[in-house]
């Protein structure tokens, strides 16, 4: 496994309150936008499963608690 990235980690702080998407945080961010085309590069293909698959989990989970109302 990789060493925790210290960019990643406190984008993902910067970022965490807006799990939905709305709001200023949702707002393109250049510095996340870069820094994952570089972990793109380094990851190839799997990079790219990673990031598919937790946006369908975060994706399926949402629908769920919503389901429940």
């Amino acid at each position: 496994m990789r060493e925790p990235c210290e960019v990643c980690e406190w984008h993902a702080e910067l970022h965490s309150g807006n799990w939905l998407g709305f709001g200023a945080a949702n707002e393109e961010c250049e510095t996340c936008e870069e820094h994952a085309e570089m972990h793109a590069a380094e990851d190839g293909c799997v990079g790219w499963l990673f990031v598919i698959g937790t946006c369908t989990t975060v994706l399926v989970g949402a629908s769920r608690l919503f389901r429940r109302r």
